[in-house]
């Protein structure tokens, strides 16, 4: 299947070279990536340990490909009564969600049970370069387990601390790029900077007419004139979903009256979860990168932290330098949701596509899940922390990379993209919103090339009952 998959990335790179810096285009080996992100940057075999450098602070530091350097210092957390000052040192966080691709290498690698939503232990055709999905707190942590034995490096879920100073950069902006969300909605087009609940909301408006209540019995009632529903158990999508000028998903999941038709309780929401959800190829929204060069982290998929649920975690004695969360004994039960009242609750941190965008803001917390749980809307990025580093790596040359204000990477692209990111009737199935500006990304063409190359290998290999190469 490997094999297979980089024949095929090695015959295309052509296609896309245009887009990489010149220093770049005759240095990279396919060999060691499984897929490309929205931006063109080439998403490297987790297991390889490649790395790169970065000039910080006067000095050269080396760092896994892929990842972001965040310098040690203090930042601003929190909101409102919880608002504290903290030190973290040094550490790396990954500049993208982990995608599909590597979570495949990682199931093939150790057996662990695939995402619920892959068929024949496979991702969906073109999902290979979006977020994983549907993976537990425990399955993401055996991940990061998984990595350190196979690099050497010291790899983790970033904790809270470590997320929330990624997300909100140097200037502690309320979102990764600024202080407000900056959606808007006018004419159909739903402008946005991130992969929330609007963007999906935006796509079936365009696309769909009507939607089905076949599954939903207790549906009953249209939710714009209160009529009955007919007995073809369909409903004008215009009078289940709405969007405010600001952006604002109406009727989204209506949980104060089950007969009133949702977009929750249709058929094709249904369909939508079975295909893993209406996620975005990571690095589709440059302009909402954050201050030290993440992307996507508000929306896309929540994303899994080390830390438990704690309400005052502001007051534990090492909150305001390199704090590592509460115990589970001092942690409190969960204050919202399904987990509302529920004790052993990790945080998820960004929003996600299935969320609002409040949701995507980089100080929310109370979201929680159960850490044996997996969920249509979670994911998560890791952490990288330098008190350990790789005794052999090779270092590789990024096809493309974000810099943050203190760290410029080898082979790298400049730091600063323009354009907002548009959602209209034109947009993919797959989930990803038609982009007005920055990019430099391959054709979508070149991403399901990748996808239907490792599925059909994968296909191949499921009939002969071998493992991939």
């Amino acid at each position: 299947m490997k094999s297979v998959l980089r024949s095929c990335l090695g015959l295309t790179l052509s296609g896309f070279a245009a887009a990489l810096p010149v220093a770049a285009q005759t240095s990279i080996n396919a060999n060691n990536y499984v897929a490309v992100a929205a931006t063109g940057e080439m998403i490297a075999d987790p297991t390889l340990g490649l790395t790169t450098t970065v000039e910080s602070n006067g000095r050269t530091v080396t760092l896994p490909v892929g990842m972001a350097y965040v310098p040690a210092g203090t930042f601003t957390m929190g909101t409102g009564t919880s608002l504290h000052s903290v030190y973290l040192d040094a550490y790396a966080i990954g500049k993208f969600e982990v995608t599909n691709a590597e979570w495949l290498e990682f199931v093939e690698a150790t057996g662990r049970t695939p995402p619920r939503h892959w068929q024949y232990g496979l991702p969906p055709v073109n999902k290979m370069n979006h977020p994983v999905l549907w993976v537990s707190w425990n399955d993401a942590k055996a991940y990061c387990d998984w990595l350190n034995q196979k690099t050497g490096w010291n790899f983790s879920l970033p904790t809270e601390a470590q997320w929330e100073k990624a997300a909100r950069g140097p200037n502690a902006y309320t979102y990764p790029w600024g202080n407000s969300a900056g959606s808007s909605y006018s004419g159909g087009v739903l402008t946005t900077r991130f992969q929330y609940n609007g963007v999906a909301a935006a796509y079936y408006l365009a696309n769909f007419s009507i939607l089905t209540y076949t599954a939903k019995t207790a549906i009953t009632l249209d939710a714009t004139t209160l009529a009955i529903i007919g007995s073809d158990r369909t409903v004008p999508t215009s009078h289940v979903l709405a969007i405010s000028t600001g952006g604002s998903v109406s009727n989204w999941n209506n949980e104060t009256n089950a007969a009133l038709a949702d977009f929750v309780g249709c058929d094709e929401y249904a369909t939508l979860i079975s295909n893993g959800g209406y996620t975005a190829p990571v690095g589709s929204y440059p302009t909402g990168l954050s201050g030290y060069g993440c992307y996507d982290m508000a929306g896309n998929a929540y994303e899994w932290v080390n830390d438990w649920y704690m309400a005052a975690y502001y007051t534990l004695a090492d909150a305001t330098s390199n704090p590592q969360g509460p115990t589970l004994a001092q942690s409190d039960a969960g204050t919202i949701g399904a987990e509302a009242g529920v004790t052993g609750v990790k945080i998820v941190r960004g929003g996600s596509w299935y969320s609002t965008g409040a949701s995507g803001t980089s100080v929310l917390r109370t979201e929680t899940r159960t850490p044996a749980g997996s969920f249509h809307s979670v994911g998560f990025r890791i952490a990288c922390n330098f008190s350990t580093t790789a005794t052999s790596s090779t270092t590789a040359s990024t096809a493309s990379s974000s810099t943050g204000t203190t760290a410029t990477t080898t082979s790298s692209t400049t730091g600063t993209s323009t354009g907002t990111s548009s959602t209209t009737g034109t947009s993919s199935a797959t989930g990803s919103a038609t982009s007005s500006g920055g990019g430099g990304a391959p054709s979508l063409g070149f991403i399901g090339l990748l996808s239907a190359a490792w599925v059909m290998r994968r296909y191949q290999q499921s009939r002969r009952g071998t493992r991939p190469v």
